[in-house]
């Protein structure tokens, strides 16, 4: 009877094994690949890293630009450093080198700083494969395109009064300006893609 007993308990668990989802139980497995597939590019280093990399790296080439153009302004000091000879200078005295009574330097430093942490989150969940994960992502990735945005609109807007209003361009502000719109291109593809 004992031996019964244990013929008919491996055939229940044999029954219940196989209603689990296993290696050879392709159909399970398939849906979940199919849900999971905005998971796979960012697997085992592939772009959803390196983006993490670039958009970090610009993120600190901006803090960069923007702390040297928030100290020559703060200590009153000369930029020495500018490729268009003293048009940095020109359009640093200008009117339009301050907003809501703020160095825009200083505006960058915190916009760049709020890129960054937004960054560095959005890279904690990279490779990460879970629901909470995947809506923290995409959070972040609206955020982040958002950010971008309109950093681009008030780039656009400060190079729209440096070339039509002070008719100057200062290379700190185009550096400025590139970096953002680098950054701006990242989150965009990220976006699009969540």
């Amino acid at each position: 009877m004992a031996q019964i007993r244990k013929t008919s308990t491996s055939k229940v668990e044999e029954e219940l094994l196989d209603s689990y989802p296993t290696e050879t139980n392709d159909s399970f497995l398939d849906a979940e690949e199919i849900e999971d597939e905005s998971f796979e590019p960012e697997i085992n280093g592939g772009p959803g890293r390196a983006f993490d990399i670039a958009a970090i790296a610009l993120c600190i080439i901006g803090i960069g630009i923007s702390s040297y153009m928030t100290y020559t302004k703060v200590f009153n000091t000369k930029i020495e450093v500018c490729v268009t000879g003293n048009s940095c200078e020109v359009v640093t005295s200008s009117q339009y080198a301050y907003f809501m009574g703020l160095p825009v330097g200083a505006w960058g430093l915190v916009f760049y700083m709020a890129l960054l942490i937004g960054s560095l989150t959005r890279a904690t969940f990279t490779g990460k494969m879970t629901e909470a994960a995947a809506t923290w992502r995409s959070r972040l990735n609206l955020l982040l395109f958002i950010g971008g945005l309109g950093g681009v609109a008030f780039t656009a807007y400060l190079k729209a009064m440096e070339i039509f209003v002070i008719g100057q361009i200062c290379s700190w502000c185009v550096a400025s300006a590139i970096t953002v719109s680098l950054f701006f291109g990242l989150s965009l593809y990220r976006f699009l893609k969540s």
